[in-house]
């Protein structure tokens, strides 16, 4: 007599339509038999029984024929939680990802996250299904840290978040158009940060603070209209609480709070939670400031874009509309721009210089090329960005190379796909782009710095349409895009083009070259963080 696990092995080597046919035979075999052999035994039952179990077969091969993400097997209740955890979480999601084919889904306590690492991947969340994926995570730690839903960055979409970015992008307009402004503000800064320099006389000290000073000074300018003193312990202070909450407010150690966000007022765990108020800290003290400033605001008298966020939110307020900004969300908006004004360039610059430590002929070569374009009678401008090949190439592979903001949360705001396979409504997504920017088939020996990628054989900086910058998202992309990342790129060719023209970095230990520099090193966080660096700043010829 023929059985039902024949079938079974038989259904895997047939369509679906033939192993129906199939098993409906061996059924009506199997009824007669059972039939013949007792007499009690209902034949409407039996059939019955054979219907259901054909058609929840033919349901479940529907349902398992579907495309589905792939992931690493995970454990009941934890999940992917404990797995590599000698990695960083973004070097653990873009090790997952590339063993699925450059998107996966992984389970962190329950909760699910897809991993999109892949160029194909990241584009079309970032720019192809931008619309799509405009939602954002929203987890405790981030609501509790910005504010939420008053922020503009972690914020998800909806018509007030739109409205509020429209206000934000008209505010800080003339500061993408108005180079000159950019350009006078960065020489004033730039002015005292040498003079710091200068006062070393040679001798190797640690530069972070002063690094962030000087962006902090910049974007405090273009935003409020004044600078701090430059030793003003408020430098050492936001340094110091910054780095210690941005890891806090993602790590996957702080995840419980994210599911239990009661243990907040418990104190548990009470690391991140010391961590997270750190944050907190530093908002008040920018809160403080703003208050202060908009305290002594005139109409039509705008000292920096703070007070276009103003005038813009008075103008508001006599309207009747339901996306009109609040107060908090003008202050956080405003808190946001200057944090990530200062916090991703000064973290750019500082690992800049760490790596023409490692690299001294790079910095020889930028030397020679601003030297023979601009000479030593002034610095570099904007307008000299056209004619500085290699130094723009280096930029560009230093976005890339240190890809400081190493992955964005995203979430879909509706039913949609992703390379084919079903993301529902609400579904999580990290676009990683620590795994795009190190990834070997794009960029070959990821790990090494090298200008040259951007490059033309000529010598020219590559086009827009070059494979390794339309493969470049250090600013994300589509609806998402960072609203400083015109300003931000000026920032970079300004501050790194006058200290290249007028100090050789030297390691600060003594030697000629430093240590081999490897991103995979710096500590995690929103922004990644290259540590401590030791250097002696030595003047070059002529003084600008």
């Amino acid at each position: 007599m023929a059985t039902f696990g024949d079938s079974l092995l038989y259904g895997k080597l047939i369509n679906l339509q033939e192993f129906i046919n199939r098993i409906s035979t061996i059924v009506t075999e199997d009824i007669k038999s059972i039939y013949e052999e007792n007499k009690y035994v209902s034949l409407t039952i039996v059939s019955l029984s054979a219907c259901s179990l054909a058609l929840a077969f033919q349901k479940y091969s529907k349902r398992n024929s579907e495309k589905k993400i792939q992931g690493p097997f995970k454990w009941p209740i934890v999940g992917n939680y404990f797995q590599n955890r000698h990695l960083p979480i973004h070097q653990r999601f873009t090790k997952w990802a590339e063993e699925y084919g450059g998107v996966a889904i992984v389970n962190f306590l329950g909760k699910k996250f897809i991993i999109a690492s892949s160029y194909e991947a990241v584009h079309e969340v970032l720019l192809e299904k931008s619309t799509d994926f405009a939602g954002r995570l929203e987890p405790f730690r981030i609501a509790l840290s910005y504010d939420l839903p008053n922020d503009l960055i972690f914020t998800s979409f909806s018509p007030e978040w739109n409205a509020r970015k429209k206000l934000a992008m008209k505010s800080m307009k003339m500061y993408g158009e108005g180079l000159e402004d950019l350009e006078r503000v960065t020489d004033q800064v730039l002015d005292d940060f040498f003079k710091n320099i200068d006062e070393k006389q040679g001798q190797p000290w640690v530069i972070n603070e002063d690094i962030i000073n000087c962006f902090v000074n910049i974007i405090f300018t273009l935003a409020l209209g004044k600078r701090l003193p430059w030793n003003d312990p408020a430098i050492g202070f936001l340094k110091k609480n910054f780095d210690a909450a941005t890891p806090s407010q993602i790590s996957p150690e702080g995840i419980i709070l994210d599911i239990f966000p009661f243990l907040w007022k418990m104190n548990f765990p009470s690391k991140i939670c010391s961590d997270l108020q750190k944050g907190l800290d530093a908002n008040k003290w920018f809160k403080n400031e703003i208050d202060e400033q908009l305290k002594t605001f005139e109409a039509n008298k705008p000292r920096g874009y703070l007070d276009l966020f103003y005038q813009e939110y008075l103008n508001e307020q006599k309207l009747d509309s339901k996306t009109k900004i609040s107060y908090p969300q003008l202050v956080m908006m405003t808190i946001q721009t200057l944090v990530a004004g200062y916090a991703t360039t000064a973290t750019a610059v500082t690992c800049f210089i760490q790596l023409m430590l490692r690299y001294p002929e790079i910095q020889e070569k930028i030397y020679q090329e601003i030297i023979d374009n601009v000479g030593n009678d002034r610095r570099p401008n904007i307008n000299d960005k056209n004619n500085h090949h290699y130094l723009m190439a280096s930029i560009y592979e230093l976005l890339r190379f240190i890809s400081h903001v190493p992955m964005a949360g995203h979430r879909a705001i509706k039913n949609t796909t992703l390379l084919g396979y079903k993301v529902p409504k609400d579904h999580k997504v990290f676009v990683s782009m620590w795994g795009l920017h190190h990834d070997e088939k794009i960029f070959p020996e990821p790990y090494k710095f090298k200008p040259e990628r951007y490059l033309e054989e000529n010598g020219e900086f590559v086009a827009p349409g070059h494979p390794c910058r339309k493969a470049l998202f250090a600013f994300g992309a589509g609806r998402r895009v960072c609203l400083g990342e015109t300003l931000a790129k000026n920032r970079l060719f300004l501050v790194i083009g006058a200290l290249v023209q007028n100090y050789k970095f030297l390691p600060g230990n003594g030697k000629d070259v430093g240590e081999d520099v490897d991103p995979r090193d710096y500590k995690f966080g929103i922004v990644l963080n290259p540590g401590d660096l030791n250097v002696r700043m030595i003047r070059r010829n002529g003084k600008t």
